[in-house]
């Protein structure tokens, strides 16, 4: 599952509109490129895993979402957020590796970088809190949990370092 989604994300790209929308909800342009944001579009080949066919065998019910990947400490896919970009809804779709690895949105290599040599981490709750990130020092770094609480694994990834 995780190559099908690997390659769904490689296919995708921000519309001019897609990109407007994500500048002026306050993601910086280098932070949409490291986490290759993207519109998603209908895939060629069914999902592997039938737990992403809720979403359509192809993905059709996230046509024209925001494609927000979720990236482990280490860069592996770890699943991807959906985004609608005219009103508020947002699927979320997890391999199952994020039982035991912490997934925040925002984790990309070069703020895992920054992290292991000790720059403070900022909490935030959603993908668009990202944004305080532009009013932090160049040394610290911003993630989203994924929703208003924070679960054991990124607790303990945060303790670790």
């Amino acid at each position: 599952m995780r190559d099908w989604l690997l390659n769904a994300i490689k296919g995708l790209s921000l519309s001019e509109d897609a990109l407007g929308y994500v500048l002026g909800r306050g993601i910086p342009h280098s932070l949409a490129e490291e986490l290759r944001l993207g519109v998603w579009r209908v895939q060629d080949t069914r999902a592997p895993d039938p737990s992403f066919h809720t979403n359509g065998v192809m993905g059709h019910r996230l046509h024209d979402m925001l494609c927000v990947p979720i990236y482990s400490p280490r860069g592996v896919l770890l699943g991807c957020e959906f985004r609608n970009m005219v009103e508020k809804r947002v699927r979320k779709f997890y391999l199952d590796d994020v039982k035991w690895c912490p997934a925040f949105t925002g984790m990309c290599p070069s703020v895992f970088e920054k992290i292991t040599h000790g720059c403070d981490v900022w909490l935030v709750e959603g993908m668009f809190d990202l944004c305080i990130a532009k009013a932090l020092p160049k040394n610290h770094v911003v993630l989203a949990m994924g929703g208003a609480r924070m679960k054991p694994q990124q607790f303990n990834f945060l303790k670790r370092f």
